[in-house]
């Protein structure tokens, strides 16, 4: 094989691994984007790079592995539940409390894959079916020191109107 053959394979291989990593990074944001897109709700994928640029300081807080250690984070507030209808309550209630209706915000699932640009009151209006597609979320606001923790498994709902390092 000649050199110029060898480097288009070279390119070819790159362009191939980082398409399969954009693929990756985006599972879940495009899986979810199709629900909303059902739903008649429009939506805008947020690379990784700025997702982590939206949370900022934010990750600074206090966690253990994956998860903000939300018992040392002053002025946060841990809600349980025991109904998947509690669940939507508690996230309306929440996102009601930080977030404009006409506000956009980012749903974040992982700080290295990509997350959901959306309107507030859209995610509201259809977290019935929104939530029983989830394991666990983030909600922040652009430029907003607040942020909402959704974790299925621990049926736990965590938020703080000021995550340290805001």
């Amino acid at each position: 094989m000649d050199a110029a053959s060898r480097d288009r394979a070279q390119r070819r291989r790159a362009m191939l691994a980082l398409r399969q990593q954009r693929k990756a990074e985006s599972a879940e944001a495009r899986r979810l984007g199709a629900l909303l897109c059902d739903q008649g709700i429009r939506w805008v994928r947020v690379p990784p790079p700025q997702v982590r640029a939206l949370l900022g300081t934010k990750l600074a807080a206090p966690a253990i592995d994956e998860r903000f250690d939300w018992q040392r984070i002053p002025g946060a507030t841990i809600r349980h539940w025991q109904s998947s209808d509690e669940a939507r309550q508690l996230v309306a209630a929440a996102l009601e409390h930080f977030a404009a209706p006409d506000e956009r915000i980012t749903m974040v699932f992982h700080t290295h894959e990509s997350g959901l640009r959306l309107k507030a009151m859209d995610l509201a209006a259809n977290l019935a079916s929104i939530l029983p597609a989830l394991r666990e979320f983030w909600l922040a606001g652009e430029d907003q020191p607040w942020l909402i923790d959704y974790n299925a498994a621990d049926r736990e709902l965590c938020f703080c109107a000021a995550m340290p390092g805001c």
